[in-house]
């Protein structure tokens, strides 16, 4: 069951993070992820994961621990649910840099 207010297909915008943040699963995590988008709304954001807390700020994130880079339809298509992101990468929609065991948490930090 999709625990978020943004349930319909327009996914999640990357500002909105903090508001469907899952606290109780990063109350040990120091991470820094850049999210870059390409298309229509798309740009890069700097998420910031600090001991329960997420901050999202705009622009890249130059000392960043994972780099998550996709189009807006697939960023949509993944946060709204209709989209798994696992398939997303192993089919090429979506590329990851950067440390993969912290990738791999990214959406289980959030109520997609």
């Amino acid at each position: 069951m999709n625990s978020s207010p943004y349930n319909d297909s327009t996914g999640v915008p990357v500002e909105a993070l903090p508001h469907i943040f899952r606290a109780d699963l990063a109350q040990h995590l120091h991470a820094t992820y850049q999210i870059s988008l390409k298309g229509d709304g798309g740009g890069d954001w700097t998420v910031r994961i600090d001991q329960g807390k997420c901050e999202v700020l705009p622009g890249n994130a130059p000392a960043a621990d994972v780099v998550i880079a996709t189009d807006m339809d697939t960023w949509n298509a993944v946060t709204s649910g209709t989209l798994d992101g696992e398939s997303a990468y192993y089919s090429g929609r979506v590329t990851v840099h950067g440390d993969l065991y912290t990738a791999q948490h990214f959406a289980s930090l959030f109520r997609f």
